[in-house]
């Protein structure tokens, strides 16, 4: 489940820009961005932050 999380992250992260642009294309001017809408970029970098693999830094041997 947390594999499935952190990619969805990543793909909401990469596919706002593609909508924005579009949404920008269709309509001929720049969209009014609301407040809940910069709340979701920050969202998906907190998801993928939390839910990233952190068991190959942990598990690491330092040789002296």
């Amino acid at each position: 489940m947390r594999r499935k999380l952190f990619w969805f992250g990543w793909i909401v992260l990469f596919a706002l820009p593609v909508i924005f642009t579009i949404q920008i294309i269709v309509t001929q001017d720049l969209p009014k961005i609301e407040l809940w809408k910069w709340a979701i970029p920050f969202a998906a970098i907190v998801l993928i932050y939390f839910t990233r693999n952190t068991d190959e830094v942990l598990n690491h041997h330092v040789v002296n």
